[in-house]
């Protein structure tokens, strides 16, 4: 059962103690996932149910793919992404905007994400990709 919890502490310090602390580790094999707003990390269960869910989840390539989508739909609108003509004359529609928009977004999570990753643990790109052990 995934489940979280929350409290206040006195310093980061404190705050790293409980999430080290042996019962709060026990608890994220069975479901906790530990979410520090000090420290803005994230401590993700273990249990393999649980990741599985998560690893579902829409991800950048899926959410960028549906973006595509739309605007290959918006695009057979007489839509200004046809005609650079067009576009001066009359710039982007709002679903126009808001597709732009939502596909900035996705792109400047993921790499927010990915540089948080990187600079936080040495394996952290792990979580963007898989090496090449080829050559």
């Amino acid at each position: 059962v995934p489940f979280l919890i929350g409290m206040t502490v006195k310093d980061e310090t404190h705050s790293l103690e409980i999430e080290n602390d042996e019962r709060v580790v026990d608890a994220r094999e069975t479901g906790l996932t530990c979410i520090n707003l000090s420290t803005n990390t994230v401590r993700l269960t273990n249990e393999t149910e649980i990741v599985e869910i998560i690893q579902g989840c829409p991800t950048p390539k899926n959410q960028l793919a549906m973006f595509e989508k739309r605007l290959d739909f918006l695009r057979t609108q007489s839509s200004p992404l046809r005609s650079f003509a067009r576009f001066v004359k009359q710039g982007f529609s709002r679903s126009e905007i808001e597709t732009i928009e939502s596909i900035r977004r996705v792109i400047r999570t993921y790499l927010n994400g990915l540089a948080d990753n990187i600079a936080a643990h040495p394996y952290g790109w792990s979580q963007y990709g898989k090496k090449d052990e080829s050559g």
